[in-house]
């Protein structure tokens, strides 16, 4: 005799799946976490400078080219300072000429800056390829092109181990996509173009960090030094062989300077051998350029989650600007804790320029967090 089934059937309720981009996902809590989302300009004003609202188009876009500017809208007359940018949404690109004017420098005067400082022969080594050191030595570049300057430096070396971050490509003023490729994603790859034009003789590409082990010092040279350790069978030590020197520079005074925003204990141990290390960072929404910092260590760390980037490419082609005045100069490399320069833009212009120019200065962006991340993806849909 069958007895009935008095259990209760469950029936699962509809389950809505919801395919995850684990990539697009990466990349969009890594430009929110470094980013200010700025909402994009609806205030009527024309040749609005984008680059600060990219951010949040990429975030409510997804990652996706085709929801990206499906919901970016922007004025035909939007013009942008990082070259992917004006090629992503087909806006035109600010010229350099106009925006050194914006910060008032005029061609000529750059000229006869550029002119002076390729005088007295410089030897530069980089620290890092980060944001700083590729910011200025992009814009060294285009100032260089713009002046029809050539050979900038005597030598450039430069020290750098890391590998780009795609996110990061943000605020680095020049289209990666020509250049970086999975084989060849190195931070010095990207800005290797720049470091040969600016170069007079050779330039000494280290992919590795500089550290206290990497260099030999005496009263005039400079020197890397490639140990090669050797042992036995046994694996005991038999002898060092010292192989020839990756770089080897000139320390003659007035003549060889450090340049970068490396970590702090990168910057002391240049600043304790006496290198002549001139620090180039950028906190916030400010930059400054101090020379053998040995205190204030909170103005040597880059900060993210506020960065305006329109006022953050101002702010480096300044503080480019500021690093060749400093190398016309007669300056005591030896001195402590000089500011050399520091500052914060304003968007007002200070030179007469080919248009006006509108940096939307009047918007706040914060960090956002996850939650309104997803909020700012379904007001794009």
């Amino acid at each position: 005799m069958e007895t009935e089934n008095t259990e209760e059937e469950v029936i699962w309720s509809n389950v809505r799946n919801k395919k995850i981009n684990f990539v697009d996902k990466y990349l969009v809590d890594q430009i929110r976490t470094r980013y200010a989302m700025f909402d994009r300009p609806s205030n009527g004003k024309s040749n609005i400078v984008i680059d600060s609202f990219v951010p949040r188009l990429l975030v409510a876009g997804k990652m996706n080219d085709t929801f990206i500017h499906d919901i970016a809208n922007l004025p035909k007359t939007s013009v942008a300072i990082h070259p992917m940018f004006a090629n992503m949404f087909d806006v035109k690109q600010m010229e350099i000429e106009q925006l050194c004017r914006i910060l008032g420098y005029s061609k000529k005067d750059l000229k006869a800056l550029m002119t002076n400082v390729k005088r007295k022969e410089w030897d530069i080594t980089f620290v890092g390829a980060g944001g700083s050191v590729a910011n200025t030595v992009i814009w060294l570049s285009e100032i260089a092109k713009m002046t029809n300057t050539i050979n900038l430096f005597k030598n450039i070396n430069i020290f750098e181990q890391e590998q780009y971050d795609i996110s990061n490509l943000l605020r680095i003023p020049k289209d990666m996509n020509k250049v970086v490729s999975r084989n060849y994603a190195y931070k010095t790859y990207g800005i290797k173009s720049e470091l040969t034009y600016l170069s007079k003789n050779k330039i000494n590409i280290i992919n590795s960090y500089l550290n206290k082990n990497s260099f030999f010092i005496n009263n005039k040279y400079f020197k890397q030094i490639n140990i090669r350790r050797k042992y036995n069978d046994y694996e005991y030590l038999i002898r060092d062989e010292y192989g020839l020197p990756e770089i080897e520079v000139e320390h003659i005074e007035n003549k060889h300077i450090f340049y970068g925003a490396p970590n702090i204990e990168t910057r002391e141990m240049l600043v304790n051998n006496n290198l002549r290390f001139l620090s180039a960072t950028h906190g916030g929404n400010d930059f400054s350029l101090i020379l053998n910092p040995t205190q204030d260590s909170n103005l040597q760390v880059e900060s993210y989650g506020i960065i305006q980037l329109s006022q953050f490419f101002m702010n480096q082609l300044h503080m480019a600007i500021k690093f060749l005045e400093f190398l016309s100069e007669e300056n005591d490399l030896d001195e402590k804790n000089k500011i050399i320069a520091e500052g914060s833009f304003n968007g007002e212009s200070k030179l007469p320029t080919d248009r006006k120019y509108s940096f939307q200065m009047e918007f706040n962006g914060l960090m956002i967090d996850e939650n309104q991340v997803n909020n700012i993806q379904e007001q794009g849909e």
